[in-house]
């Protein structure tokens, strides 16, 4: 396998892996840590206004959508520290 990067790399870059079909973002992990720690305070936020069942349709599927993004992001940050403690390296946060 073979990575080609389109960009610069800052706190992300644009890559492309020969197996797929489009581009990709690698995200740097402090970055990947800062946006669901976000996502986790907007989630808090959410269940201070109420109770789920207070909402409307479209604000319902937005705060499901919202807890489906923060497990799976949970899921890739998991698997983030998993091969950074595995290949030696300390997490920068």
């Amino acid at each position: 396998m073979s990575i080609r990067l389109l960009s610069p790399p800052h706190n992300y870059a644009i890559c492309k892996m020969d197996e797929r079909a489009f581009p990709g973002v690698v995200v740097q992990g402090d970055s990947l840590y800062i946006l669901l720690q976000l996502l986790k305070q907007t989630r808090t936020f959410l269940d201070r206004q109420g109770p789920k069942e207070n909402l409307d349709d479209d604000a319902f599927g937005v705060v499901a959508d919202l807890d489906n993004e923060i497990q799976k992001l949970t899921g890739v940050l998991d698997h983030y520290e998993v091969v950074c403690t595995a290949e030696g390296y300390g997490l920068p946060y």
